[in-house]
């Protein structure tokens, strides 16, 4: 997950960084990373491999990872052009499989 999407920017743009060279800038880099992989790791929304249980009670989960993992599965850049090509491909190949599992309005 990208941080600003669980973050304000501000939290981590407000960092200060005043570097006049480039050994300071590396070094100060350095700490907004670690602050950055800090505060995801204390929000606890780092993926583990397991899924927490108030996702897991979601009778609807299995049928979201099945369709997540029909257009994903295998693809290992999603911003790539060949990765989107490959994900548009699946999506039209299996159109209306995913409606079905599509929440219904």
């Amino acid at each position: 997950m990208h941080p600003f999407l669980v973050y304000q920017s501000n939290v981590f743009l407000s960092h200060y960084m005043p570097s006049k060279t480039p050994r300071e800038r590396d070094s100060q880099m350095s700490s907004l990373i670690e602050k950055i992989d800090s505060k995801i790791k204390d929000a606890g929304i780092s993926h583990n491999g397991k899924l927490p249980g108030y996702v897991r009670s979601n009778p609807n989960i299995q049928t979201i990872l099945d369709g997540a993992n029909l257009l994903f599965s295998g693809v290992k850049n999603i911003h790539s052009k060949k990765g989107v090509e490959k994900i548009v491909a699946r999506y039209i190949k299996n159109k209306e499989k995913l409606r079905e599992i599509s929440p219904q309005y």
